[in-house]
């Protein structure tokens, strides 16, 4: 019977290469899923920030065309956690009996503020 392979196992230098091999593959793919996480967290947020603002901007919908003032900026009552939440409303009136209400919402992402704004028109009915 003759022998066709090596009986011997693997050498050193072979499970070295083939370890850092390995380890060439899993170390990007590692940081690419803390990094997605962490991108993910953030998208909720800006959901959440985008919500907000749009609910403000509902609020101020519903309210009577004489009532729609500016305001200065105001702290949301119950934010989601991670920080101060608070928001502002401009009101320039315009011709026609139309008013432009802008919603400006600053929120934290990542230790940083963020700002969004909606904008729309209204008028005198």
């Amino acid at each position: 019977m003759s022998k066709c392979c090596n009986q011997r196992g693997f050498t050193l230098v072979e499970v070295v290469i083939s370890l850092t091999i390995i380890l060439m593959v899993i170390v990007p793919l590692g940081q690419m899923l803390i990094q997605g996480r962490g991108q993910a967290a953030a998208n909720l947020i800006n959901i959440q920030a985008v919500n907000l603002a749009q609910g403000i901007m509902e609020t101020v919908k519903a309210k009577k065309y004489s009532q729609v003032n500016s305001t200065g900026w105001q702290e949301i009552s119950a934010p989601p956690p991670g920080g101060k939440w608070l928001y502002r409303i401009t009101v320039e009136c315009g011709s026609y009996n139309l008013k432009t209400v802008t919603v400006y919402l600053r929120y934290p992402v990542n230790g940083r503020q963020k700002e969004i704004s909606f904008t729309m028109l209204k008028g005198l009915r």
